[in-house]
């Protein structure tokens, strides 16, 4: 039994309140606050100082293979994501709750900042101190590594309720907004990404080695400081943290991201891409421009930055309309697509050499694909989560950490195999996890749609419910009211509307009881578990309320 006793509480359930109710790290959204310009201004401004910090961040890690070695580059690159991975997961959640999100951001810049300090110093260091030079590479990869899990989870939560205030505000619906929002956001992401990959590649053909081991560093550590006081100034939305410390409160949050996994079957339909997608993001920079490109002997090392550019700007193009044909003919049609696309970034490595794959027509087909692939994954995924959460920072929260996870174990794991894997197996892989995720991942959206179907169908049954009682305590009132004329005929009819009440009490809670079996067997999620205990305690506030009244009528 869910519930104890005859009390109205219930008890939790792997630690979460399934009452409808969040911890208090949850804050309720009111519209009017902020206006539609304040909203739209703040989060350009966190998008940006976001977007600066990650796209240096993102640069370093494409040229790590070609400046530090595949040895090393590939050691650090997988350190990086295998920290960012478990920071995700069991860090990044009581983190957020406790400093509140905007200082996440913050926290998350700052890491960032360290490792591309880090990442530069070690690239100067290399052919003087090689020791040392791993040593700095490794200790910065940590810190860049852990702050990555911080920052993606923080800005979860604030995209998530900008979405929410934005669509109070315009009375638009939510799905629409979140779309819009996420295209926003990764056009600035890819833009400050590309910038930040063109200008290292200039930088590197005009000034040769100087260029790299001097005005490169500066230039990105100048852009990581501004990232910083940019982010030092948004407005926090009202969304504070707990700071508490206690154990109670970090063990929950700590595990909160594994309950949701384990309770939401629309969350593990998901990560499979995620994961997928972590993986092809690390093989990419590592094999196909670390390799391919880096050895051709038509492109070189310096067309790295170049291509890489080309990747983030067909996606930084293509975000705008992805949000429109997902909002005309669904997400999920969209998100095939980008499966697709993302797959060409393999499947030619199974039938062509390296040779002919460095050719700069080849090479140009597969980033542009790729790219395109990209740009849907980063409109499409971060709105997908926001649906399906949106109206909950914690979960919404702990499924962007889920997700980080996924990507960053995907793409730690990748760095560290790759090494070991031919080419063919790093190809089939990437090629055969694109066309599983895509059905596990369309899945998810036949799951969210079925649980709104019993929701709204739970909904029209609660609402004809109500007006059958309703008519039943005016039909009583009136016979009391006969009665207290004189009229004994109807005694009995008031006995008989009394059963009636009783019967239809009693329908109230098979009701209730049935379409929560039907909800907890459909969907199998917590989300389920909470409608089902809602519309009981419904039933028994309802039943009350029929008591009060047939012990008033008894009185008369």
């Amino acid at each position: 039994m869910p519930f104890k006793g005859d009390s109205d509480e219930f008890q939790p359930l792997f630690g979460l309140k399934i009452d409808g109710t969040t911890n208090s790290s949850s804050t309720s959204l009111t519209s009017g606050r902020y206006s539609i310009k304040t909203l739209l201004s703040n989060f350009n401004s966190a998008s940006l100082a976001f977007s600066i910090s990650t796209g240096c961040a993102t640069c370093c890690l494409s040229y790590a293979s070609a400046l530090l070695g595949n040895s090393l580059g590939a050691t650090s690159s997988g350190l990086l994501f295998a920290l960012y991975a478990i920071s995700s997961f069991i860090f990044s959640k009581p983190i957020v709750t406790m400093i509140g999100p905007k200082n996440g951001l913050i926290l998350g810049v700052l890491g960032q900042t360290i490792y591309i300090c880090g990442f530069f110093l070690s690239v100067v260091l290399n052919s003087l101190t090689p020791t040392f030079s791993s040593m700095i590479c490794i200790i910065a990869s940590c810190f860049g590594g852990m702050a990555g899990g911080v920052l993606w989870t923080s800005q979860g939560i604030y995209l998530s309720t900008h979405t929410q205030l934005f669509a109070k505000e315009t009375s638009q619906e939510l799905e629409k907004v979140t779309a819009d929002f996420s295209a926003l956001f990764a056009v600035v992401l890819l833009v400050a990404e590309m910038i930040a990959k063109v200008l290292s590649s200039l930088l590197f053909h005009i000034f040769g080695d100087w260029g790299t081991y001097a005005i490169i560093p500066s230039v990105f550590l100048l852009a990581s400081f501004l990232s910083c006081f940019i982010m030092l100034n948004i407005e926090s939305l009202d969304i504070e943290g707990t700071w508490d410390f206690s154990y109670a409160t970090v063990s929950r949050d700590a595990g909160a991201v594994a309950r949701l996994v384990w309770t939401d079957t629309r969350l593990i339909m998901t990560l499979p891409f995620q994961l997928v997608y972590g993986y092809t993001a690390g093989f990419v920079p590592y094999y196909l421009f670390g390799t391919v490109v880096s050895e051709s002997p038509e492109l070189g090392i310096g067309s790295v930055g170049f291509f890489s550019a080309i990747v983030v700007l067909i996606g930084a193009v293509l975000a705008i309309p992805t949000a429109h044909i997902a909002n005309i003919y669904g997400k999920d049609r969209v998100i095939t697509i980008a499966a697709m696309c993302i797959s060409t970034a393999a499947w030619p490595l199974l039938f062509f050499t390296n040779e002919f794959l460095g050719q700069t027509s080849v090479i140009l087909f597969m980033v542009i694909f790729y790219g395109a692939g990209r740009g849907m994954w980063e409109v499409i995924n971060k709105a997908v989560i926001v649906d399906f959460y949106g109206n909950d920072n914690d979960k919404v929260g702990a499924a962007f950490s889920a997700a980080s996870f996924a990507n960053g174990y995907a793409s730690g794991m990748g760095f560290l195999m790759f090494p070991y894997l031919s080419r063919i197996q790093m190809a089939g892989l990437c090629l055969g996890g694109c066309f599983f995720s895509l059905i596990t991942y369309v899945y998810s959206f036949e799951l969210q749609k079925h649980r709104l179907g019993i929701i709204a169908a739970n909904a029209e049954s609660e609402i004809k419910l109500d007006e059958i009682r309703e008519q039943g305590r005016q039909s009583r009132l009136m016979k009391c009211k006969n009665i207290q004329k004189g009229d004994s005929s109807s005694i009995a009819e008031v006995h008989s509307t009394k059963n009636n009440e009783r019967n239809i009490h009693s329908t109230v809670q098979q009701l209730a009881f049935g379409s929560g079996l039907s909800l907890i067997n459909s969907s199998n999620n917590h989300s389920s578990i909470q409608s089902f205990t809602s519309q009981i305690g419904g039933s028994r506030r309802k039943k009350k309320s029929v008591e009060t009244e047939q012990s008033e009528t008894d009185t008369v």
